[in-house]
């Protein structure tokens, strides 16, 4: 069982049962006074007060101990004895990797949580970083998603959704924890998410200090973090064996575009890891989320069959490459779908963009062959129609003609060798069906190879 005791029913936290403005301001935080309004932080500080029961400025007689949950949404507040605590006890060894029982319960439960959220376009895109602030814990991990011009971050993953998930994976542990548990130790205070009392374990997600858009900052969000000293008290805490406890920070898992499927994968990923990792199984594999390789390395085997054309790929300059035939061309900034900038294209009427592959790099189509590209429009023209033109050596061509849509189009192409008139590439060309100049900026235009760049055999 563990040392972390409740506090006894004699203890009186000495609340006041009022606070004049001048007690807010020397009680508060700072930090606090600036993020949140003064309305906030008094009925903050009014509920502090009255759930002080019977105690008060200087009262001699405690308070009892309030029943049920409070604010926080718990009875009990873990608190370190004066005597050095000793080591918690093992809590067995059960783990995925030795148990094929919890191994299936954990995946069915991953499945049920991921199961309602759609597999994004990022979750493709992403690479794995981790986290390890806490020394003593296995490394969180997180999706590194490319922050392009053409993206939108709309705040953070479901925080509370996360909260309900890591509570149900606890429990297929074996660990039942109970919510909003205050712990107070030796250089750190906050509210832990879940936690149980008699062995030592919980979970903490700590929010940004910054509002998410579309939200506004609450107590809870201020009373779930740790500064880097607290961390600091709690990582020498972990190391000594004195309490077990998972932190994530829910600022690391970002929602792009309203991808909640990929910011989820690797967090619940990290959980696993940490509970696997507390019952003895400490061979965590950092390149790996939910046993499987991070969406970039998808991409990666994606991109070996579905290459940039030549001049596109990665972060090397199209220009030579291309030429304009009635408009001007030009790279920018402003702007990409994939990166750090873009091609910006200004096209008149019957204006023309040519790419032509370079010489010393000929482009000979896969027999699924998929033609693919990033285009925004930005302002009025949206609503322009584009006509792309995939011409062969043999003069003959492969049309693809859109309607951008929201100011954006990702047209993927598809079609069998079989069906197309050519092998080798000769040119891509792009124009506009209007009868104004249209700019727009183009980025990551890929076509289908074949197999170690030789043609295809019919």
């Amino acid at each position: 069982m563990s040392s972390l005791k409740p506090v006894p029913r004699s203890y009186c936290p000495d609340y006041p049962r009022f606070l004049t403005e001048a007690d807010i301001r020397e009680i508060l935080r700072p930090s606090l006074l600036a993020r949140f309004s003064r309305e906030t932080l008094l009925a903050g500080a009014m509920l502090t007060g009255l759930t002080a029961g019977g105690c008060s400025r200087g009262a001699s007689d405690p308070a009892p101990a309030a029943s049920g949950q409070g604010a926080t949404g718990g009875s009990q507040q873990v608190q370190r004895t004066d005597a050095e605590d000793p080591p918690l006890k093992a809590l067995g060894n059960n783990t995925t990797r030795g148990s094929a029982d919890l191994r299936q319960r954990v995946d069915r439960l991953v499945g049920e949580i991921l199961g309602s959220n759609k597999r994004g376009y990022w979750n493709e895109l992403t690479s794995l970083r981790t986290d390890t602030t806490l020394s003593s814990n296995p490394a969180v991990k997180s999706p590194m998603i490319p922050i392009s011009f053409g993206n939108s971050y709309v705040g953070v993953f479901d925080t509370e959704a996360a909260r309900d998930a890591t509570r149900r994976l606890f429990t297929a542990y074996g660990i039942e924890l109970k919510e909003n548990v205050p712990i107070r130790q030796g250089g750190y205070e906050f509210v832990a998410d879940g936690f149980d009392l008699e062995r030592g374990i919980g979970f903490e997600l700590t929010m940004p200090e910054v509002a998410q858009p579309g939200q506004e900052p609450t107590a809870q969000d201020a009373s779930s973090r740790l500064d880097t000293e607290e961390m600091q008290a709690l990582d020498k805490d972990l190391t000594a064996g004195k309490i077990r406890m998972f932190v994530a920070q829910a600022e690391n898992y970002p929602n792009m575009d309203g991808d909640l499927y990929t910011p989820m994968e690797y967090y619940l990923s990290s959980v696993i890891d940490y509970l696997n990792w507390v019952h003895g199984d400490q061979v965590v594999d950092t390149t790996q989320v939910l046993g499987l390789e991070p969406g970039l390395a998808y991409a990666g085997n994606w991109r070996k069959l579905h290459p940039e054309l030549p001049g596109f790929e990665g972060y090397l300059d199209p220009m030579p490459t291309l030429k304009v035939d009635g408009g001007q061309i030009d790279m920018a900034d402003e702007w990409a779908g994939f990166g750090q900038s873009s091609v910006k294209v200004t096209l008149n009427p019957q204006g023309k963009l040519v790419y032509t592959p370079p010489a010393d790099a000929p482009v000979f189509l896969a027999q699924e062959t998929q033609f693919a590209c990033h285009l925004y429009v930005p302002g009025e023209a949206a609503a322009a129609t584009f006509l792309i033109e995939v011409t062969g050596t043999n003069d003959k061509t492969w049309s693809i003609r859109q309607k951008v849509e929201s100011r954006w189009l990702r047209p993927k192409v598809h079609a069998k060798t079989g069906d197309l008139p050519f092998e080798q590439l000769k040119s891509v060309s792009f124009s506009v069906e209007s009868d104004k100049p249209v700019t727009f900026y183009l980025d990551d235009v890929s076509l289908s190879r074949a197999p170690n760049g030789a043609p295809v055999k019919k």
